[in-house]
């Protein structure tokens, strides 16, 4: 494991979400890291994952293991069907979210904290903040054109 790469403008290329895993094209030991994925996604490794991290498994056979872990979290004022339903009605009730289906959004996401900041510490109004956001958008649909 090691800290993921810039890109060529050093421009740091890290995903969104830290709880990706991914394998370069030029990795030296494809095999090995192939290898290395299955077992977290898939294995062993994916049971590991959903028990010790705190984040939510991908499979749903490993629901019940990330759910006993939670069960162990000192003072938990939650019981296990209010967790279970919290989380797995989700999947009834909630949506994708924006990363996983606008293009670019990283870009969107940046500009969209970087001009909200002046708002959320009541430097200026929310209109006048939301139109230096609009603003910031267009000009990123512009540099899209």
């Amino acid at each position: 494991m090691g800290a993921f790469p810039y890109g060529p403008a050093g421009v740091n290329t890290s995903p969104l979400f830290n709880d990706s895993w991914m394998l370069g094209k030029g990795a030296k030991e494809q095999d090995a890291g192939f290898r290395f994925l299955q077992y977290l996604a898939v294995e062993k490794g994916a049971e590991l994952y959903a028990q010790i991290t705190g984040f939510f498994p991908a499979h749903k056979e490993n629901y019940p293991i990330y759910f006993d872990s939670l069960m162990n979290i000192p003072n938990l004022a939650l019981s296990r069907e209010d967790a279970e339903t919290a989380l797995l009605d989700a999947f009834n009730y909630g949506y994708v979210t924006p990363g996983k289906t606008l293009d670019s959004y990283p870009e969107w996401n940046s500009t969209f904290n970087q001009t909200m900041g002046p708002i959320w510490n009541a430097e200026v109004s929310v209109a006048d903040g939301l139109a230096q956001v609009q603003a910031q958008f267009e000009s990123v649909i512009e540099s899209k054109s």
